[in-house]
């Protein structure tokens, strides 16, 4: 299985014991998870593995059938520049998961009706440290719905022009 020897050490830097981690290959070693201390948090360490990118070419406008919502993670430049549009053609929404910045970021973020990031993928893209300054050039990249995850500290989003804190899950 791939290793992301990065993550297992803020797992054990963060009190986790990487000895309880199971894992699968999911056709191409995809992931490992790793249970943190006695209070059910986790982590899930994620790899590419030996998958391939998807050559956009072979995009199928059937893909979308019977679908609510295009999603993606930023890891497909090529085939969300592909996919976007027909998912709009739709009138389906297009929500980006986006964690770090990544060639295309800007072209993904422009293409999405909906952007879910973490706390440091508005600064990093936008230029801007401050978060509300941060969410609205994001969003004035064309995505009509933007937040930023904060963990335990729940996330901030940017509705009708308002930054709003919402609170995590109990």
């Amino acid at each position: 299985m791939a290793k992301n020897h990065g993550g297992l050490a803020r797992t054990r830097r963060g009190g986790g014991d990487p000895t309880q981690a199971d894992g699968g290959d999911f056709g191409g070693d995809v992931f490992k998870r790793i249970g943190i201390g006695g209070q059910q948090h986790r982590t899930i360490l994620w790899s590419r593995g030996t998958l391939p990118v998807l050559d956009p070419d072979l995009a199928d406008p059937c893909w979308l059938d019977g679908r609510d919502l295009l999603y993606h993670d930023g890891h497909e430049p090529g085939l969300v520049a592909v996919l976007a549009p027909m998912a709009g053609r739709r009138n389906l929404p297009v929500v980006m998961d986006a964690g770090g910045l990544r060639q295309g970021s800007h072209r993904m973020v422009e293409l999405s009706t909906d952007v879910i990031s973490s706390r440091r993928f508005p600064p990093e893209l936008t230029g801007h440290e401050d978060p509300a300054r941060a969410l609205r050039s994001l969003a004035g990249m064309g995505p009509s719905r933007v937040g930023m995850t904060y963990g335990e500290q729940g996330l901030l989003a940017l509705v009708d022009g308002q930054v709003l804190a919402v609170p995590a899950y109990d």
